[in-house]
């Protein structure tokens, strides 16, 4: 049968649709997957290259675009990955690696090859820092490499054995890297592990601030009751329960705008167990463990289900203000109670300590 018989119209030849067959039966589950995919590359690839090679006034492949193809072979996982995918793909990839890199024109050298296959390497990351990887030296050893089993082919016609030894070197290094993810997918990914190392750090110092904060300043704090005679009616801290969230800002202090603003979860928490709403350490552990509708949600039925705002000299809050005002500005609510209570009972709240209120 002639030569022109064996090839079909894509390009492809009967060899090369054979090994798809037999590379797809060889594996078996996930890996099955993959080597279809790797010999489906192959396939293509030995299709594009043989035809650029066999038609006629055709000029072979540049070594930048032999480089590309070889790269994105190894990324598809066309030269397996370990175990039985890595023999059965073996022959496969160095077959390709013949074609595509032995298969250059002599007119294009060596160094002009291994330039190219560098650049690819390092442009497409063909390696990455996984597992310990020198994204540059691995690149710089893969290209060497291959253009070392270029020149080492026999004189009458090309060698597969050292594509073989590159294939059986790299596959496994390249399985070890993991999907490659683009330049903005990596910088999304940096900037969510920075977001979160950050987040990190402020839920240690916020829990380490709270321990300290607490036998500093709550364990010192007098205990504010529910006494039998109301607040009189021009009493400060009345005065300022009176106003709404916002406006009280301008009368707290700036010690307690402070510890409410930067250390929400201890000052809540001061206020709660100073004025027998609930304790410092179960507030504290609520709101820490759910740090966005944790203090919420407390000062929410702090302020509109218990007595709290009553002993602060205030009244208990409509349901609908309060969901308002402890959703859209938990802080001015946390710094307007803090104050309050340092005026009810005569003190003033620093920030590692308690000292009396001046007349």
């Amino acid at each position: 049968m002639s030569r022109g018989r064996l090839r079909r119209r894509d390009g492809s030849s009967t060899p090369g649709r054979l090994l798809v067959a037999l590379l797809a039966a060889s594996a078996s589950g996930a890996r099955a997957a993959r080597v279809r995919a790797a010999a489906r590359l192959f396939a293509g690839a030995h299709g594009l290259l043989d035809g650029l090679r066999g038609a006629p006034g055709s000029a072979p492949p540049s070594p930048a675009e032999a480089a590309a193809a070889v790269v994105d072979f190894f990324q598809a996982g066309g030269a397996g990955g370990g175990g039985n995918a890595t023999a059965a793909a073996r022959p496969a990839c160095a077959g390709f690696l013949a074609r595509s890199i032995g298969g250059l024109n002599e007119s294009w050298s060596d160094v002009q090859l291994e330039a190219a296959l560098n650049s690819a390497c390092s442009e497409r990351v063909l390696f990455t820092k996984a597992n310990g990887s020198d994204e540059h030296l691995d690149c710089l050893s893969f290209s060497s490499r291959l253009a070392r089993a270029r020149r080492a082919r026999p004189a009458n016609g090309s060698s597969v054995a050292g594509y073989a030894d590159v294939c059986e070197e790299y596959a496994v290094l390249v399985s070890k890297q993991g999907p490659v993810a683009s330049s903005s997918e990596q910088a999304e990914q940096e900037a969510e592990q920075e977001a979160e190392a950050g987040t990190g750090f402020i839920w240690i110092v916020q829990v380490i601030f709270g321990v300290v904060y607490y036998f500093t300043v709550v364990s010192k704090y007098p205990v504010v009751k529910e006494g039998p005679e109301a607040i009189p009616e021009q009493h400060p801290a009345k005065l300022l329960q009176d106003q709404n969230e916002l406006s009280s800002l301008t009368k707290v202090s700036s010690t307690n705008c402070m510890l409410s603003f930067c250390c929400p979860v201890a000052r809540a928490s001061h206020t709660f167990h100073s004025t027998e709403t609930l304790n410092y350490w179960i507030s504290c552990g609520i709101m820490t463990c759910f740090p966005f509708w944790g203090p919420c949600c407390a000062l929410f039925i702090a302020n509109s289900c218990t007595p709290m705002n009553r002993k602060l000299g205030g009244e208990e809050r409509n349901v609908v203000m309060s969901l308002i005002c402890t959703w859209c500005c938990p802080c001015c609510v946390i710094a307007q109670d803090a104050e309050s209570m340092d005026l009810l009972v005569g003190v003033k709240t620093g920030v590692c300590g308690v000292t009396q209120a001046e007349d």
